[in-house]
């Protein structure tokens, strides 16, 4: 049942008319991925993350590529990091 319900939820909070073929996705990870975390009980990070700008670079590459593109979409488990980026 649970699975049907997350389904269902991100399912009504995709717009009808988001056309894939012109969304880009950013998946950013960061809190206990990264070295340097202050996260308690968590293992130490497994890299040096990127700086958000290398995210919003890769987004403009994209735009310069193909400017038709009409959504991105900014996933994190870091809120910090979704705002930061936005």
């Amino acid at each position: 049942w649970l699975q049907k319900e997350i389904d269902g939820r991100i399912r009504a909070s995709i717009p009808a008319d988001l056309d894939p073929m012109r969304t880009v996705g950013v998946p950013i990870r960061r809190s206990d991925k990264c070295h340097g975390h202050t996260l308690k009980g968590s293992a130490a990070g497994e890299l040096d993350c990127p700086p958000l700008e290398k995210y919003l670079d890769g987004v403009r590459s994209f735009l310069d590529f193909d400017p038709l593109i009409q959504n991105v979409i900014v996933t994190s488990e870091d809120s910090k990091a979704c705002d930061e980026f936005l």
